[in-house]
Formats: structure tokens, sequence, C-alpha cells
């Protein structure tokens, strides 16, 4: 039941980071293609 547990919390760590990697890149996906956007304009 410990083992399960543990590997549940670092499971769930994992599924977190990853969460939040995701989400760091497409945040700067977006900022990527507004700024190409603003130089294809000038």
């Amino acid at each position: 039941m410990r083992i399960l547990d543990l590997r549940y919390s670092v499971h769930f760590k994992l599924i977190e980071r990853s969460d939040s990697t995701i989400r760091h890149s497409s945040l700067f996906i977006r900022h990527s293609m507004k700024f190409h956007k603003s130089n294809s304009n000038l």
C-alpha cells in the first residue's frame, strides 16, 4: 500500500510538471506568433 501511494504521488508530480511545461510552451508559441505577425505588418 505504501509503495502504491509513493508511485501515485510521483506519477501525479510528473503529470503536474508536464502540464505546466505544456502551458509554458504554448504561451511561448503564442507570444512568438504575435511577434511574427507584428513584424510582417511593418
